[in-house]
């Protein structure tokens, strides 16, 4: 793609727009789900109920920590391999966790999956906004920041998770959901969604003219 086929601007961009809110909306997915059934599990599978609280605090901040790593290294990983690159490899990252919840014998496979969560979750959010970003006119960047934001903390994925761990169990309930939303992250980020480093580096140029 040439720089004078590039548009900066959400409507002149509003189908990818549209793509990259539905791979937030996944990725809000992803960690709305583990939410809801995780603490289930520490209890009704591990009998680790007197240990829940601590169980749940490590399970928290093992997630934060990974997360906030992969935050910082998304950016410098996305300039160098791509957006695209990226955000795939944060969902090929995300593969292994529904099978490790499915079959887990003890809590470190539970710790282990939030680990790759906390990758998955740092790759893929961040490439989101980024890409979005680059879409994006400059004077626009807080309204899609916002949008954002907004698509990926909706709480239907802890209400249809809820729903179908009722019906089905705890851990074969998460496991479906959490394939069908990693299938549907990794399908769509490698057919449809558009590399936008051209549109990042569109911005780059601008910049560099009004310095």
């Amino acid at each position: 793609m040439s720089i004078q086929e590039i548009q900066h601007g959400i409507f002149e961009n509003k189908s990818q727009i549209i793509l990259q809110l539905m791979q937030v909306f996944l990725v809000g997915f992803a960690i709305g789900m583990t939410r809801v059934v995780i603490p289930g599990l520490a209890d009704a599978e591990f009998n680790l109920g007197k240990q829940q609280f601590l169980l749940l605090t490590s399970f928290v901040v093992v997630f934060g920590v990974v997360k906030v790593v992969m935050n910082l290294l998304a950016g410098r990983l996305s300039d160098q391999y791509g957006r695209k690159r990226v955000l795939i490899a944060g969902w090929i990252v995300a593969i292994p966790m529904p099978f490790m919840i499915l079959y887990a014998p003890n809590w470190n496979w539970i710790m282990a999956s939030t680990l790759l969560l906390g990758i998955n979750q740092g790759l893929c959010w961040s490439m989101t906004i980024n890409s979005k970003l680059d879409l994006a006119r400059s004077n626009q960047k807080g309204l899609v920041s916002g949008i954002n934001e907004f698509s990926g903390y909706v709480a239907i994925a802890g209400v249809a998770t809820a729903y179908i761990v009722n019906l089905i169990g705890a851990r074969q309930g998460l496991f479906i959901f959490g394939i069908v939303v990693i299938v549907l992250g990794l399908f769509s980020s490698i057919f449809y969604i558009k590399e936008t480093m051209p549109w990042a580096k569109l911005h780059q140029r601008g910049e560099s003219l009004m310095a």
